[in-house]
């Protein structure tokens, strides 16, 4: 058994399509003219009755192998190949796709992916384990985790699951020895049997765990090498991804943003506002019922006890009007699905959502340290004049009004104003300060310098050297906010239609 070539980025081969005891058994079409037919075959088999129980896959290979009169000797020396080529296979790919994953950002580009592109490469993944395993297709009936639909589960997190498993298990094993994936289902694969195991049997599912780890081995380095031909050839469909990771931190944001994405809001009591995962499975949460009836609006409380103590605040609204504490997480909360957002982020986009999605009253989030005089200032006559971005002060403290016209970029400063306005950290205060200094910079009584000075002295930081560092991560002439801007108008409809 030649090692894989690890470093390819060759398309789907044709491969080699051999007897298959469980394509035949549970009448699978073959792989090829129509791999996608194929894979709904599986998906079918695997989902059926026929394969609930592992035990009839050691059945039917028994049946399918001829082992009458097989010398102990010959199986011993089967297995001895088995487990060597196995073990060359498992540390070759872990060590390829360590580093993969380390160099190539792989992670946040498989999690930008759309769906379509995701499913292509899962099922480019099967197709060549089938052809490049020694157990070929019947792999598949052995590795029933392994299927478009349970790897792209939650926006593509499936199969990184599967890779953080892959790699914990080798860590983990004995230097030498082939490693397998922990499955309840498949270590049932004897139950059938009869005690003790007949020496025929023992090496039938020796044989099939190794077949079946090698699968899964070999599905994981062709699912990345396929990745890995649309990175390296210049897919269309991977090229915005490719641009956003000149940015790495932002892609990387983003990924993570995208990777926690909840499938369904959840659910929290309106009084003491914990979820069922803190109160326990246990819990049945109530709902109002005069708001259920009269409004079809949800306000769940835990207890009735919970209800009664929240009723002095939900009297003047019950069933009158959908108000509701907007809880993070909740179908009120209109961030439910991103619950790695920021909180200054999330205060902003509840916000901007009850206020009919305006622009102008995107404000300054709920500040986590004591403003200075300067900043105190400077958000009191924003707060007078919504439209205005920015107010910058000229030696002889004349103000200057700054202003976005541009609805988009409006967006994304006032998004980064927030941050630096209410975290203690100001992570965004040097992509801020740079687009305030290419914009206002020429303008009568304003220079580069006064404008790090107003900044350094409203937050207490040191503006030029964060403006530095912003300044050290970009090509000259664009800032980096506008970096950003024009890598969400490319992802931001993909972004969009991955959280629905």
């Amino acid at each position: 058994m030649a090692s894989p070539d690890l470093t390819s980025t060759a398309t789907p081969s044709e491969g080699v399509q051999r007897y298959s005891t469980y394509a035949k058994k549970f009448s699978i079409s073959p792989i090829t003219p129509d791999p996608v037919q194929w894979d709904k075959d599986w998906e079918r088999c695997i989902n059926s009755p026929d394969l609930e129980k592992s035990s009839v896959l050691l059945v039917a290979k028994k049946q399918g192998m001829r082992l009458e009169g097989l010398p102990a000797a010959a199986k011993e020396g089967h297995l001895t190949y088995a487990r060597s080529a196995v073990v060359e296979r498992q540390g070759h790919v872990h060590t390829f796709f360590t580093s993969f994953r380390a160099k190539g950002g792989f992670d946040t580009i498989w999690l930008l992916l759309e769906e379509p592109d995701r499913q292509k490469h899962i099922l480019n993944g099967l197709q060549e384990a089938c052809s490049h395993s020694f157990l070929g297709e019947d792999g598949r009936a052995c590795c029933p985790e392994l299927t478009v639909a349970s790897m792209t589960k939650g926006r593509g997190n499936g199969f990184l699951r599967l890779l953080e498993l892959f790699g914990a298990t080798k860590k983990s094993a004995k230097e030498g020895v082939p490693f397998g994936l922990p499955s309840e289902w498949w270590e049932r694969a004897v139950d059938d049997e009869a005690k003790p195991l007949s020496s025929d049997a023992e090496f039938v599912y020796e044989l099939l765990t190794l077949g079946r780890n090698e699968f899964i081995c070999m599905f994981i380095l062709y699912v990345s090498r396929s990745t890995n031909h649309d990175v390296v050839n210049g897919a269309k469909s991977v090229d915005p991804i490719m641009k956003l990771m000149e940015d790495k931190g932002f892609a990387n944001a983003l990924a993570e943003v995208t990777q926690s994405v909840r499938e369904t809001p959840i659910i929290r009591c309106e009084n003491c506002e914990k979820s069922a995962d803190e109160l326990g499975s246990e819990t049945r949460f109530m709902v109002c019922s005069a708001c259920k009836k009269k409004l079809d609006f949800s306000l769940h409380y835990c207890s009735q006890a919970c209800q009664r103590a929240d009723w002095g605040r939900h009297k003047r609204n019950c069933g009158k009007q959908k108000v509701s504490k907007r809880l993070p997480g909740t179908a009120e909360d209109s961030t439910w699905a991103t619950p790695s957002l920021p909180d200054f982020a999330r205060d902003e986009l509840n916000h901007f959502d009850a206020q009919g999605k305006d622009i102008t009253t995107l404000g300054f989030g709920k500040s986590q340290f004591p403003r200075s005089a300067a900043l105190q200032l400077q958000v009191s006559m924003l707060e007078a004049d919504k439209p205005a971005d920015y107010f910058l002060f000229t030696p002889a403290r004349a103000a200057v009004r700054f202003v976005i016209d541009d609805p988009s970029a409006k967006m994304m400063f006032r998004f980064f104003r927030a941050e630096v306005m209410s975290s203690q950290e100001h992570m965004a205060i040097g992509p801020m300060v740079q687009y305030l200094i290419k914009g206002m910079a020429g303008s009568p009584g304003l220079s580069r310098e006064i404008i790090l000075k107003q900044i350094s002295d409203e937050y207490g930081v040191d503006a030029e050297e964060r403006l530095k560092r912003t300044e050290g991560n970009a090509p000259p002439g664009v800032t980096f906010m506008e970096r950003i801007q024009k890598s969400v108008a490319t992802m931001g409809p993909r972004l969009m239609n991955s959280m629905k």
